[in-house]
């Protein structure tokens, strides 16, 4: 089976290392490419081509690395004309239709675009796509369904329409508040065309909220995200510790993790207020990502690791830790919790988006009662309290990452949905505990 996979990034970023640890395991069985803004020029198991337009301004020259760019920018078979009403730039569209025309995918499979919207990328990707082969669009959050937004907080202007009063028109992904409504209307356009587009949600939060949006005229199927779980797993605790130089006395070492700390997305802004809300000190709060903290808070030593790319690093910061804090007040199915589960260590979180799907209380971790970062202290302390009184969680965490989270059989349950798209007369059985088609929400 031929395989084009469209994302923004190649590898790096949450949303994009989800994309390729299900990739990878498909790849080594059939003939994959991928069509991106960002390559990262590492060695893969699939085929890259830099979906790019010639800038000069470009920081990066891609011709030299990528000689087939020297081809089909213009004059090619598939060149829009330029009264073509197309909202992609216009060689960019060339670009992608050529490439498409000579690999002749079977499936299309698109991950993130958002990354990539700045540099010319729109939701027509996935029509034009459409012509081409059947298209399996993986929603890592939600922007496919907004007007700008990768996650709405308390906004549900997506439902009806969003309007250029998006409270948060300045994150990421920006866009001028003007152009957010006809952004809105675009995408609700080319999902309701009846196309050959098909949706996939990693968590069951996250296919309800797409059914709600423009998403509603679809099935929406689910199947969670895998990690590669030969490479994160326990590993002994007080070795990893000598071998990170972190605290051994007795202390709780209590870890947050996330690519950029300082992200509100990611609680960044109520961890100050929530660690000076924790009663259970001293403590060590070890920071994992990049952006610091300068806390002088009594009793609670913070040791910062910085970025970590190394796998086998992280792996070893997970084992090393008591309870991993995730404070974001909205995600999907992060890769950090998955992570930590993998290598044993239970999660206190709040309960949002795909979250309560993953942490489930006495098994993998804590969930708070209340959204509030005082709620969210006291959840800590009490798993705290819990951990030194005897319970030990580390088994059932990797019990439950390896029943739902092997890269290798969410990437066999991604090849059913791909052969049964293509043979719909063959009945598709998935083994994912959670693979279940999500039909249109009343």
């Amino acid at each position: 089976m031929r395989i084009v996979v469209i994302s923004d990034h190649e590898t790096v970023g949450g949303a994009a290392t989800a994309g390729a640890r299900l990739a990878r395991p498909i790849a080594l069985h059939h003939e994959m490419h991928y069509l991106v803004h960002n390559p990262d020029f590492a060695a893969h198991p699939w085929t890259t081509w830099p979906l790019r337009l010639p800038y000069a301004t470009d920081p990066t020259n891609y011709r030299p690395m990528y000689p087939i760019l020297n081809h089909g920018w213009r004059r090619g078979r598939f060149e829009p004309t330029r009264t073509n009403p197309s909202s992609l730039p216009h060689e960019l569209n060339a670009r992608l239709r050529w490439v498409l025309d000579r690999i002749r995918p079977e499936i299309v499979w698109i991950q993130n675009l958002h990354g990539a919207v700045s540099k010319g990328w729109s939701p027509e990707i996935a029509e034009v796509a459409a012509y081409f082969a059947p298209v399996v669009w993986t929603m890592h959050d939600m922007w496919s369904f907004t007007g700008r937004c990768a996650y709405n907080y308390d906004c549900r202007a997506f439902e009806t329409g969003c309007t250029s009063q998006c409270p948060t028109a300045t994150e990421y992904p920006p866009l001028e508040p003007a152009l957010i409504p006809a952004a809105w209307e675009q995408k609700r356009n080319v999902l309701q065309r009846r196309m050959a587009i098909r949706a996939v949600a990693p968590s069951r939060w996250l296919a309800q909220e797409a059914a709600r949006g423009a998403w509603s005229e679809a099935n929406i199927d689910v199947i969670q995200s895998g990690i590669p779980l030969e490479t994160y797993k326990p590993r002994p605790r007080r070795d990893v510790r000598k071998s990170l130089g972190l605290p051994d006395d007795g202390r709780p070492l209590i870890l947050v993790s996330a690519h950029d700390l300082n992200d509100r997305r990611k609680g960044g802004t109520i961890l100050p207020e929530l660690l000076r809300d924790l009663q259970c000190r001293p403590a060590v709060l070890v920071l994992m990502g990049q952006g610091s903290f300068e806390l002088d808070i009594p009793g609670i030593k913070i040791v910062q690791m910085g970025f970590v790319a190394s796998p086998q690093t992280q792996t070893e910061i997970y084992s090393a830790v008591d309870i991993m804090l995730h404070p974001a007040p909205v995600d999907n199915l992060p890769n950090v919790i998955i992570e930590s589960l993998a290598c044993g260590t239970p999660v206190v979180a709040y309960p949002v988006g795909g979250v309560p799907e993953m942490i489930l209380p006495g098994q993998t971790g804590w969930l708070s009662a209340s959204l509030s970062p005082r709620g969210l202290a006291q959840t800590l302390d009490r798993a705290i309290w819990q951990i030194r009184d005897g319970l030990d969680l580390r088994d059932s965490c990797r019990s439950f990452a390896v029943d739902h989270f092997d890269d290798d059989a969410r990437g066999r349950d991604y090849e059913k949905l791909f052969e049964q798209i293509c043979s719909p007369s063959e009945p598709v059985r998935v083994s994912a505990p959670f693979f279940t088609p999500l039909r249109r929400v009343s």
